[in-house]
């Protein structure tokens, strides 16, 4: 079984025909990872390029309007949440100005944003989750 084992893995089982198959196949798996490294890196350097622009474009707006984005998602029944602490906060309006943004998320399928607003004086690992659309129209909000 040894010596069986062996001329398996070095090919001389059949003598050079495959040795020559062995070696194909060897040239097709290492061509395989090289080329598919190069499309990976090209296709992503392509959505990068694009899409970091577009990012830092989308993030500058959030943080020159957040104020007003906040208010557009925040609904006042929020407050009653049950992992909201109303003892540290009096009031949903009280909560809507102490919210901040947790996460920015940017999806370059359709340009749209998303991100999770808190607070962990008052909410104690919950958040707010909210979606706008490329023009900035809230898509929808709500808490858990």
């Amino acid at each position: 079984i040894k010596g069986w084992i062996y001329s398996l893995h070095v090919g001389s089982w059949l003598g050079w025909l495959t040795k020559i198959i062995y070696l194909v196949c060897v040239l097709i798996g290492a061509v395989l990872q090289i080329t598919g490294y190069y499309i990976w890196i090209k296709e992503n350097k392509i959505i990068s390029n694009i899409s970091i622009q577009i990012y830092w474009e989308k993030l500058k707006y959030m943080s020159q309007n957040i104020d007003i984005l906040i208010q557009n998602a925040f609904k006042p029944e929020f407050y009653g949440f049950y992992g909201v602490d109303q003892n540290l906060i009096a009031s949903s309006d009280e909560m809507c100005q102490q919210l901040i943004v947790d996460s920015f998320v940017f999806d370059t399928n359709d340009n749209s944003i998303g991100c999770c607003l808190s607070n962990p004086e008052f909410m104690f690992g919950h958040f707010i989750d909210c979606l706008w659309s490329d023009s900035w129209n809230l898509i929808y909000s709500y808490i858990c």
